[in-house]
């Protein structure tokens, strides 16, 4: 497999198009041959990347970019390897990859065997919603790393440098704040003068400007001011150099010498002499003045080579935001091309960054409004709950929601939101957004089919029973007659005694009362309905069941032990569609112990109690022989009978029926000591009664 036959098993198909796809057929028309798959080739081709994929078991399936060569690796040399073999001395790995497998999105950075990789794991995900393994980007950051590494020594070689200078040494930018100061510099002033300063400017980041200017610690001399002194110099092309006098100077320093020398970044770089020694012997001697002349000049010099030294390592650090810009890039394009719609939010829901809008709308129409905005009222309210659990709690939350896209047009997505964590703070939450649009309809779709499923099969079971309800009508039918042919015959002999003849009337109305509810309760589990969920008694859902079958009971003398928890909860679920489920599996007991070999009194037991706040568990089991010609675990696959001549759908179906209502249905045991099934329904509640 390669890297084009796995973007087109992972990618969803995509019905709105988004910007980059509305700018490709531009591309296409200039660059004939140009498309995503060739774009995405020619970035792993040409870079420090390896998309890389492994099965549900750990082994690759897929290894390639140029990032493999860059660790000793060729393309595909992996494929079939386990990489929990591989890499078992990192368990960290091993630890991503098992969360990935377990469904979640994880970003990992790792030094292995010299080596630096910035990693993003991510689940492949069927449309079945089964994991099916692991896809995942690596960027080889080794030299990014090093340099990183090389420029914090950098840093570390200039301070110590610096601070052993015999000099001052200084830097400032071009509004004079100073940015770093040694402490050759500051034993200049007096105590007070530094006290509050020198160690916060040590201590910060060599980057940041202080508030402290060096043009406020020096005397002017002359009419100018110092500031204009230094701007006249740097008009001039020239480093300022002038001897001044420090506001609060240090016991034993009158005057130094201070120059500033700008630098290629637009910074300054600046050396502070005391030159108190020099001025005492030049008003003592001329010759002591040209020895210390000499001596300045050494100091000079020095001061020139260290100088260099520093431009060098401004350099370095110039050298090393560029590589690190050019990593940002290459993280950028790979954003700006995923499928997934990935966007950046504040604490309140603004948006920030957005890789693409998936439509023709450029990103930039779209920040600074809220994410709520393009959702309806409903989403929302639970996306402003959503923010909140991540901003306050620092949870990871996903949360499915219909989007209203920029041009018009309405996709169904699912959002994974996740923390952004500054100074162990959330300051904002990154959405990175699935299209499930397609998947959705398409789960619409298999609903829809599995109703009408189910109601072919209540149809069926009703035409099993139809010689019971045949039966059970005839009876009180036969009986009506009976009644009102004697009432007829009390009126033509004109016999009517009134006591009699209301008995008589009120058995043909309790009659009429009990064909109606034979014919009502077989029309309620007929009559094709939309699925509806709502509150419901197990215990009224069971009588209803049994109520159907009740003459089959009769028939085959079987008795029925019901056993209920007292205050049972009310479930969520469909009760016409959990009633077939309750239809289903009587009826099979009763097939089941009609065909038993063995000699005792049979029965059905039924009870129900609660699992759990979730669920209610109802048990069903008969003392028939089991299944004996189907392997247990087949038997809720379609088209498996045991019947002479049963399709083979009813336990397939009462499964489906089952998952459409959130519970389950399990066989616990088969054999000959009967069979055992559990039903779990799912507890009503008011946050699920949709």
């Amino acid at each position: 497999m390669d890297s084009s036959e796995l973007t087109s098993e992972i990618k969803p198909e995509l019905k709105s198009k988004n910007s980059f796809e509305a700018e490709l057929p531009v591309l296409q028309k200039d660059y004939p041959g140009i498309s995503e798959r060739s774009l995405l080739n020619n970035v792993l081709q040409h870079s420090s990347l390896i998309l890389w994929a492994l099965d549900k078991e750990g082994r690759f399936i897929l290894s390639t970019g140029a990032g493999l060569k860059m660790i000793g690796l060729t393309v595909g040399e992996v494929i079939g390897a386990s990489l929990f073999e591989m890499y078992a001395d990192h368990p960290n790995i091993c630890e991503k990859v098992r969360s990935a497998l377990n469904g979640e999105e994880v970003q990992e950075f790792v030094e292995v065997d010299g080596h630096a990789f910035e990693t993003w794991y991510r689940p492949i995900i069927t449309e079945g919603s089964q994991i099916n393994g692991v896809v995942g980007i690596t960027s080889v950051v080794t030299d990014l790393y090093e340099t990183r590494k090389a420029l914090e020594k950098s840093e570390t070689r200039f301070e110590k440098l610096a601070q052993m200078a015999p000099v001052g040494i200084f830097q400032c930018n071009l509004k004079g704040r100073i940015i770093f100061a040694n402490r050759y510099f500051w034993s200049c002033f007096k105590e007070e003068t530094y006290e509050n300063i020198s160690q916060n400017i040590q201590a910060a980041d060599n980057l940041k400007s202080s508030e402290l200017t060096w043009l406020e610690l020096f005397h002017s001399e002359g009419t100018d001011s110092l500031e204009e002194q230094w701007k006249e110099s740097l008009d001039n092309g020239q480093a300022f150099e002038s001897r001044l006098i420090p506001r609060q100077p240090a016991k034993d320093i009158n005057q130094v010498l201070l120059r500033l020398e700008k630098t290629e970044s637009d910074g300054f770089v600046g050396i502070v002499v005391d030159m108190t020694a020099v001025q005492k012997a030049e008003s003592v001697s001329a010759l002591r003045h040209r020895e210390l002349e000499k001596a300045v000049q050494y100091r000079t010099i020095e001061l020139i080579e260290l100088n260099t030294k520093l431009k060098a390592e401004v350099e370095s650090r110039k050298r090393a935001t560029q590589e690190l810009q050019l990593s940002q890039n290459q993280m950028q394009s790979i954003l700006e091309n995923t499928v997934d719609s990935i966007v950046q939010i504040d604490r309140e829901g603004r948006l920030e960054y957005v890789n693409h809008t998936r439509s023709e709308n450029p990103s930039e129409e779209v920040i600074g409004s809220t994410v709520f905005d393009w959702l309806d009222p409903a989403d929302a309210k639970i996306a402003q709950e959503t923010l909140r659990r991540v901003i306050d709690n620092g949870e990871q939350v996903e949360q499915p929601a219909m989007v209203n896209l920029p041009d018009g047009n309405q996709a169904y997505m699912t959002g994974r939101w996740g923390p952004i964590w500054h100074d162990e703070k959330v300051i904002g939450a990154t959405i990175v957004a699935t299209d499930v649009t397609e998947m959705r309809n398409m789960e619409l779709e298999s609903k829809r089919r599995q109703e009408e499923l189910a109601h072919m099969s209540r149809l069926s079971l009703i035409g099993e029973m139809s010689a019971r309800l045949s039966h059970e009508l005839k009876q009180p039918l036969f009986s009506i007659g009976s009644l009102a042919t004697g009432c007829l015959n009390y009126v033509e002999a004109g016999k009517i005694d009134p006591a009699e003849l209301k008995t008589m009337l009120q058995r043909i109305a309790r009659l009429s009362n009990e064909s109606r509810d034979i014919v009502e309760n077989t029309k309620d589990f007929a009559i094709r309905r939309p699925f509806q969920k709502k509150s419901a008694q197990v215990q009224e859902i069971i009588e209803r069941s049994l109520d159907l079958v009740s003459g089959e009971f009769k028939k085959s003398e079987i008795l029925i032990e019901q056993t209920y928890e007292d205050h049972l909860p009310a479930v969520n679920v469909d009760p016409i569609q959990i009633q077939q489920v309750f239809v289903n599996l009587i009826m099979n007991s009763i097939d089941a112990i009609r065909v038993s070999h063995k000699q005792l009194s049979h029965q059905i037991t039924i009870s129900a109690k609660p699992l759990n706040e979730e669920f209610v568990i109802v048990n069903v089991s008969d003392t028939g022989d089991g299944f004996q010609e189907i392997e247990p675990s087949n038997l809720f696959e379609a088209f498996r009978s045991t019947k002479e001549n049963g399709l083979g759908m009813g336990l397939a179906i009462c499964r489906g029926i089952m998952e459409n209502n959130l519970g389950e249905l399990k066989l616990l045991s088969t054999g000959e000591e009967g069979t055992y099934f559990q039903i779990n329904l799912p507890i009503y509640t008011p946050a699920n009664k949709v």
